[in-house]
């Protein structure tokens, strides 16, 4: 049985949650889901979907952000992002962008474990930029 804040083994499905952002891509919530609990294994990570939720808010509604997530509380917010030209001759690798984001924030993981923080959630956005030859990939992950 999955809940708002999944499991040891899976991350729940936030699509069912409705969220007020657009949902993190099933594939890159589990595939962050697997890398952040390892990196915060001892303390009992748990996956929130809430938290996701506002990960999305941040991403796309930046300084108007309090405004809509009033009761959401985190104590840590991380993020990373890549800005790619259009159109791009190479397949953008997901994977490498998220391991690139997980590498920046190691010193920022101690924070996290150090003050027990085990509820993250998390979200991707491809955004576009006002010069239409770039778009930009977004990631943002929050913890309390």
């Amino acid at each position: 049985m999955q809940t708002s804040r999944g499991s040891l083994e899976e991350p729940p499905n936030c699509e069912e949650q409705e969220p007020m952002g657009p949902s993190c891509p099933k594939p890159i919530r589990k595939l962050l889901f697997e890398k952040i609990s390892k990196k915060l294994s001892y303390i009992g990570p748990k996956y929130d979907c809430g938290l996701e939720d506002g990960a999305a808010g941040k991403l796309i509604l930046d300084d108007a952000y309090p405004s809509f997530f009033l009761d959401l509380e985190y104590r840590k917010d991380l993020r990373f992002s890549r800005i790619r030209q259009r159109p791009s001759q190479t397949v953008f690798n997901v994977t490498d962008f998220i391991n690139r984001a997980l590498a920046k924030w190691s010193k920022e993981f101690a924070e996290v474990r150090a003050r027990m923080m085990n509820k993250f959630g998390c979200n991707y956005i491809i955004g576009d930029m006002e010069d239409a030859n770039y778009y930009n990939h977004s990631l943002c992950c929050l913890f309390n």
